[in-house]
């Protein structure tokens, strides 16, 4: 989902009045009859969508509560979803009918110049593919060691001009989401022509794979990696050290030699599964936790048997 506040170079605290004040410096500034830029026209949306949203308290109050959420789970509820206003419409409400000088607004026949980039009611004239709409999509490791088929609820925004006149809707329908064995974070999933439909134009949706945190393992590639943390003890004399893998079956490394702090025990095959075949390896590296302190018998000691 993007974020409003960003878009409008605004912190999340800002008032109505500095919402006001931040779009009509930008929508100024991006109009594409007024900026010729590559870029200038999706910028000016941008703008528009939100300040459409946050200078409308409850559908700011209902985007701030889903925007780090933009998809949901079936089980999990619906995302955040509103019908846009088309971004000229907005600019002529909120600088008026004439818009802001001058033989009603940048010079032309409509307010807008005579190159406007929309036709009737706001649409977009140009045979162009829509921005495709992008999200990161949280998976856990172990759905990533896996694979797994979740489905997804999507809501998107419907809009039709017809006699002139712009209906808005919008609509919902699940999709499934295929996860394979060893997918790695940053795996991009596009869903063709299902994001927003606007008068014969539909957006894609790409998910970008992202994976969640794991209390026991890190990866690296299609290694599974576990940090130990001994005792000085246990890295002079050896230690046993047993944990689950990713496969439910345990891990178990022993060894009677001394281990020094960044040394690493590998047992192969117990990573994640690889994109040809195989697994990749876990890894156990090892931190000593080495005391702040010994007393005069300790030190003796040691000196005595080492």
């Amino acid at each position: 989902m993007k974020n409003y506040y960003q878009i409008l170079n605004l912190e999340e605290s800002c008032s109505q009045n500095d919402i006001k004040k931040s779009y009509r410096k930008l929508a100024l500034k991006y109009h594409p009859d007024r900026n010729k830029d590559k870029g200038a026209e999706d910028k000016f949306k941008e703008i528009s969508a939100a300040y459409e949203v946050l200078s409308n308290p409850n559908k700011r109050k209902e985007y701030d509560q889903t925007k780090n959420n933009p998809f949901h789970n079936i089980n999990n509820g619906k995302g955040f979803n509103f019908n846009q206003s088309n971004p000229n419409d907005i600019f002529k409400q909120f600088f008026g009918n004439n818009g802001f000088g001058g033989n009603n607004g940048f010079g032309g026949n409509n307010g807008f110049g005579g190159n406007n980039f929309f036709n009737v009611n706001g649409m977009n004239m140009r045979n162009r593919k829509l921005v495709p709409s992008k999200h990161n999509f949280e998976v856990s490791l172990e759905e990533l060691y896996y694979g797994v088929s979740k489905n997804v609820k999507l809501m998107r925004k419907v809009q039709v001009v017809n006699n002139n006149q712009i209906k808005q809707d919008s609509e919902s329908e699940m999709v499934t989401v295929d996860i394979k064995p060893g997918w790695k974070e940053g795996t991009k999933l596009t869903f063709e022509n299902k994001g927003d439909r606007i008068n014969n134009q539909t957006q894609d949706i790409i998910l970008t794979i992202k994976e969640k945190n794991h209390p026991y393992f890190k990866r690296k590639g299609d290694d599974l990696v576990h940090e130990l943390v001994l005792s000085i003890k246990e890295s002079l004399i050896g230690f046993k050290f047993s944990i689950k893998g990713l496969d439910n079956e345990p891990i178990i490394i022993e060894t009677k030699c001394a281990s020094y702090p960044g040394k690493v025990y590998i047992v192969e095959g117990r990573g994640m599964p690889k994109k040809n075949g195989g697994f990749g390896n876990f890894i156990l590296e090892i931190r000593i936790n080495f005391p702040d302190k010994f007393t005069d018998s300790q030190r003796e000691q040691l000196k005595n048997i080492l």
